[in-house]
């Protein structure tokens, strides 16, 4: 139980982050980091958290970060911090999938944008929105 109340208060928490990204084109350090911490204390008292899963639960966002490095920051930096936090929240096999239902998303929505004309192959688009929209989508119908 303390679990889906935990994992219901990240879902509003990236929620917030959503609406930020989508109104600014980047997310709150401040939040991350105490994000961050909570996530931390968070699943230390819900439940003993091996050394090994805190080290995979960080993984898909630790290559998010490359991938934005080795594209020359196409994806943003702070996408990939969502995706840390992400990890310390829900641990590493709930946000991979996560992660790859949020790109799913965001490809149909912009692959929509391009069919119709509406934007370019350069079109910036929030990717946080859809990390939401995932999640949501993970914790209630998954």
């Amino acid at each position: 139980m303390a679990a889906e109340i935990f994992e219901t208060v990240f879902l509003g928490v990236l929620g917030i982050l959503a609406w930020q990204d989508k109104k600014e084109m980047s997310v709150s350090k401040k939040i991350l980091f105490l994000t961050g911490i909570f996530a931390i204390l968070g699943r230390s008292l819900i439940g003993k958290i091996a050394l090994q899963e805190w080290g995979f639960s960080l993984l898909p966002g630790l290559v998010l970060l490359v991938i934005g490095w080795l594209s020359g920051w196409q994806i943003g930096i702070g996408d990939g911090a969502v995706i840390l936090v992400t990890g310390l929240w829900l641990g590493s096999r709930k946000t991979f999938i996560i992660l790859l239902l949020g790109v799913f998303l965001c490809s149909i929505f912009c692959g929509g944008l391009v069919v119709f004309r509406k934007a370019g192959r350069k079109t910036e688009v929030p990717f946080v929105p859809f990390l939401w929209a995932a999640c949501f989508i993970e914790r209630f119908f998954i």
